[in-house]
C-alpha cells in the first residue's frame, strides 16, 4: 500500500504502546511498517528533502503525541504511553483527527492573561511557580498536560504560562524581580475597570512597536539636530504617548532608552562629545532613505554590517 497519512498513523502508533512498556524507536518503526504492510520499496521512499518518507512522517506523529501528553520519552530512544494516552485508547475511536484533539487543547495565551491579572489583583508579590500553580488549578490542567513536551521549548504548559506573563511584563501591567511578580499601578487600574476582553490585541494598544520607535527617534534627531539623551527621550516620549493609557505615568521611558541604545550600537546615531549631545550619522540618514515607514527587526544589524564593509 502507499505510505499512510499522518492522521492514519496516529491511532495505530498509540495502540503500539498500549502494553505500557518502553519501546525502542527502531522497534516502533518496524512494527508500524508491518502494520501498514509496507513493501521494501515503500520503506525506501524519500521525501523532497531526501529523508526517508515513512520514518519522517512517523517521527512527526510521535512528536505530536508527545506534545499532547499521550506518549513520553522514558529514556534515550525509548518511548512509553502516559496515563492520558491510555485514557484515549479507552475511548471508542476509529481515528484520532483534529476534532478529537480539541478536547485536549491547552488554554491559549489570550485566555491565560486575564487570569494572571486576577491572581495578582490582591497586590501581593508571588513567585512564578505559585502563579503557574494557580493557573494549573484554575484551568484544571492534568498531569499529562503538564508533562507534555513542546518540540521547540521544553514543557508546553510552562511555556504557555511564561508567554502570558511576558506579555504582561512588556506593557508594564506586572513587574518582576528575580522570579517574583506583582501587579503595577497601571495593571491594577485596568483590573478595576476592565474592558470586555483583556487579550493580546488589547495589550498591543499599550505598546508601540520597536521598529516604529526606531524610525520616529531617528527622524526626530534628523529634524531637530543634536540634543542630549534626556531631552531626546523626553521629546520622543511625549510624541508617541497615546490616549489608550488609563494612567498618567510615563510608561515609554524604558522603551525609548532601549531604542536609543539600539540606534547607538548600530551606528545610526553618535555622541558629539559636546555636553553628551547625540546626532544622526550618515548611516542613520541612509536608513531613513531606505526604510521611510519602519525598520524591520534585522534592519539595523544589516546596516551595521554594510557600514563595516564600506569602512574596510
Amino acid at each position: 500500500m502507499a505510505i499512510p497519512s499522518r492522521q492514519e498513523m496516529r491511532l495505530p502508533l498509540l495502540q503500539h504502546f498500549a502494553d505500557g512498556e518502553e519501546h525502542r524507536w527502531e522497534t516502533v518503526k518496524a512494527s508500524l511498517a508491518n502494520h501498514f504492510a509496507l513493501t521494501a520499496a515503500d520503506r525506501q521512499l524519500l521525501n523532497r528533502l531526501g529523508s526517508n518518507l515513512f520514518n519522517s512522517k512517523l517521527y512527526t506523529v510521535l512528536n505530536h503525541l508527545g506534545s499532547e501528553g499521550m506518549v513520553e520519552l522514558a529514556r534515550e530512544e525509548y518511548y512509553k504511553i502516559t496515563d492520558r494516552g491510555l485514557y484515549v485508547l479507552r475511548q471508542p475511536l476509529e481515528t484520532i483527527n483534529s476534532a478529537f484533539w480539541k478536547q485536549f487543547k491547552l488554554p491559549s495565551v489570550d485566555t491565560i492573561i486575564p487570569i494572571i491579572l486576577e491572581c495578582l489583583g490582591d497586590r501581593e508579590t508571588r513567585y512564578y511557580p505559585l502563579i503557574r500553580s494557580f493557573l494549573t488549578d484554575h484551568f484544571s490542567i492534568t498531569r499529562a498536560q503538564q508533562k507534555a513536551i513542546s518540540s521547540s521549548w521544553g514543557l508546553k504548559w510552562n511555556r504557555r504560562c511564561w508567554d502570558a506573563c511576558r506579555a504582561l511584563l512588556h506593557v508594564d501591567f506586572v513587574e518582576s524581580d528575580r522570579g517574583y511578580y506583582r501587579i503595577t499601578d497601571l495593571g491594577f487600574e485596568v483590573l478595576q475597570d476592565p474592558p470586555e476582553v483583556i487579550d493580546s490585541a488589547f495589550l498591543k494598544t499599550f505598546r508601540f512597536p520597536d521598529d516604529e520607535i526606531d524610525r520616529l527617534f531617528l527622524q526626530y534627531i534628523a529634524d531637530k539636530g543634536p540634543q542630549s539623551r534626556e531631552c531626546l527621550i523626553e521629546n520622543l516620549v511625549n510624541h508617541v504617548r497615546t490616549d489608550t493609557y488609563p494612567s498618567g505615568e510615563n510608561l515609554w521611558i524604558r522603551n525609548c532608552n532601549r531604542t536609543m541604545s539600539r540606534l547607538e550600537r548600530g551606528g545610526l546615531i553618535t555622541s558629539t562629545g559636546e555636553g553628551s549631545d547625540f546626532k544622526i550619522t550618515a548611516v542613520g540618514r541612509a536608513a531613513l532613505v531606505l526604510e521611510p515607514e519602519k525598520f524591520p527587526i534585522d534592519f539595523i544589524s544589516r546596516l551595521q554590517k554594510a557600514a563595516a564593509l564600506i569602512q574596510s
